[in-house]
């Protein structure tokens, strides 16, 4: 039984209210207190995060190792770009810009040197873009691949319609090579063709119907059309991704400026040069003794050695050479002085011509640079 001591207190409100309130304040410091620990683990959480991200900008590294443009005599028409990540972290490749063009498509080339193609659906190459972005390893290298005209991927496949029981009815089946399925747009050029008919083209008003729009790709043979379960058929698809907004055409003998953003927008790049080609010729006799007679013989001699880079150097020289419009050199004399053996040097007609290529794989000829060599 309480005490009368016990039983007064508990009579006298106003202890009451101060043993309540004494309570409430303790409950309140302590989730004033809860709260402040967790805004500090938060901060801390978050300026760990931040300075997480900013020495993954400031140690992020690519290097442009090598350009391998490609194209006709006179204008490129392809750019590889081969990159080495020099950091310890992988590193995703975000946009390309040539020329200030951004490049909205571009492929990758594997190891061998071939388009990198879909795993899964082996007749399409990987279209990388600014969704789907190229991963560089960390220490390795990857090669990029930009052609400056549209990418046009064209890919079939063939079907029957044996299984149309009923062609009063709709049949509606699944197309196993669509372009959706490898994540290409789905506003592809389609065409069918009747196989069996002499691969006469099957006109889509009133014949079928293509719906992309779930899972699968579903195509519709339409009840009453000029479609039937007796031919085999086949259907084409042509898928093209554009790889610059606008970009006119680059001449063999124009600088490339080439920028690589990385998904830490980080841009990597320079502005690259093709070296110039000088060459000079020089007559020289030549000696040698057969059976105790000397011999000679006049041979031409090619230098290219005034020729120079200025943004690197250059590792391969390589001589054209005709005799009266007759090709007798294709760019397969090599060497920074070369003899033209296989040229009379007294001959009335001879063209000439040197190619180049410095260390990062710019390209450039004498004849781009209107200073072919002509002997008459």
């Amino acid at each position: 039984m309480p005490s009368k001591e016990m039983l007064s207190f508990l009579r006298d409100e106003k202890g009451i209210s101060v043993v309540f309130g004494t309570l409430l304040l303790i409950l309140i410091t302590i989730t004033a207190a809860a709260s402040l620990a967790l805004f500090v683990s938060e901060t801390q959480k978050s300026m760990m995060e931040r300075e997480e991200h900013i020495s993954a900008v400031e140690n992020e590294e690519l290097r442009i190792l090598k350009l391998q443009p490609s194209g006709n005599s006179s204008h490129w028409s392809t750019l590889n770009i081969t990159l080495l990540n020099l950091n310890t972290a992988d590193s995703r490749i975000a946009s390309i810009a040539l020329n200030n063009n951004f490049v909205f498509n571009y492929l990758l080339l594997t190891s061998t040197g071939d388009v990198e193609y879909n795993s899964k659906y082996p007749d399409y190459p990987v279209i990388y873009n600014s969704k789907v972005r190229p991963r560089i390893k960390a220490t390795s290298s990857l090669t990029l691949s930009v052609p400056f005209e549209y990418i046009v991927v064209n890919t079939t496949e063939s079907f029957s319609l044996g299984s149309w029981s009923n062609m009063t009815e709709n049949f509606t089946f699944k197309l196993q090579n669509h372009p959706v399925l490898a994540n290409y747009p789905v506003d592809c050029n389609i065409e069918v063709y009747n196989v069996s008919n002499n691969n006469s083209l099957v006109l889509e008003t009133g014949n079928f119907s293509i719906d992309v729009e779930g899972d699968d790709p579903l195509m519709t043979i339409l009840a009453g059309g000029r479609m039937s379960n007796s031919s085999s058929y086949r259907v084409d698809y042509s898928s093209t991704f554009v790889t610059f907004n606008s970009l006119s055409s680059i001449s063999r003998n124009e600088p490339l400026q080439v920028e690589v953003i990385t998904s830490l927008i980080n841009i990597f790049g320079d502005t690259y040069t093709p070296p110039v080609p000088l060459a000079s010729v020089n007559y020289e006799t030549e000696r040698w003794m057969v059976n105790g007679t000397p011999y000679y013989q006049d041979v031409l001699v090619l230098d290219a050695s005034q020729s120079f880079d200025d943004d690197g150097s250059i590792v391969s020289y390589r001589w054209a050479a005709w005799t009266n419009s007759t090709l007798v050199y294709s760019y397969n004399l090599t060497g920074k002085v070369a003899r033209a053996s296989l040229i009379n040097p007294y001959d009335s007609n001879v063209t000439i011509d040197l190619e180049v290529v410095d260390d990062m794989g710019m390209v450039s000829r004498l004849s781009e640079r209107g200073g072919i060599i002509q002997l008459s």
